[in-house]
């Protein structure tokens, strides 16, 4: 797997991004709500603000195939997964 580095918005930071990404249907439920669990403990611990926090997760559900909300502050992170009725 080849991997693709961008700087940040300021210079300072780097993401780093996959050259091809598995198949989201591949990919358990479980194991990837917890993916993006820690993506967002790290983004937010780095200092993300709160509305690109939500945004940046929502994407990454959106890539893996899961549902997923969130509500974030600069003290908190809230989310939850799945459809309404299963949560």
């Amino acid at each position: 797997m080849t991997i693709i580095s961008r700087e940040g918005a300021l210079g300072c930071c780097r993401v780093l991004y996959p050259s091809s990404v598995p198949d989201p249907q591949a990919l358990d439920e479980g194991h990837a709500s917890l993916f993006v669990l820690r993506l967002g403990h790290a983004l937010h611990k780095s200092g993300y603000a709160a509305h690109s926090l939500e945004e940046i997760l929502r994407k990454a559900c959106d890539r893996l195939g899961i549902v997923g909300q969130f509500f974030t502050t600069p003290t908190a992170i809230m989310a939850s997964f799945g459809p309404l009725d299963h949560q």
